[in-house]
């Protein structure tokens, strides 16, 4: 509703600019027309921040993009990281597992 606007401007956003590599604080707020301070407070107020919604956008991503298949130098890349190598560090953060491990596993399930 109305009490997450912010959130939901900032996952839209970050949607739609992850993979042209843009998804950044600056160019929402340039998007919003709002300063940095203001949306931070704005968010903070609905319980979050950028980077959090940024990181539950690319994880949940990064399944969906396994799942059909992608290869993990072009999720790595749809998923705005600049190196490969930062996504599947970030990606064993959240699931004990490299992205290759991950998906080895998925093809096993019956």
């Amino acid at each position: 509703g109305e009490r997450d606007l912010y959130s939901s401007k900032t996952k839209d956003y970050i949607i739609k600019n992850l993979a042209l590599g843009n998804a950044t604080v600056r160019s929402l707020c340039n998007e919003l027309n709002i300063d940095r301070t203001t949306l931070q407070r704005k968010l903070k107020r609905e319980g979050t921040c950028f980077s959090d919604i940024l990181d539950a956008i690319r994880r949940s991503m990064a399944v969906a993009y396994l799942k059909e298949g992608h290869r993990i130098k072009s999720i790595s890349n749809l998923l705005g990281y600049s190196e490969s190598s930062a996504f599947q560090h970030r990606f064993k953060q959240w699931f004990g597992e490299s992205p290759g491990q991950y998906r080895t596993r998925l093809s096993k399930k019956p």
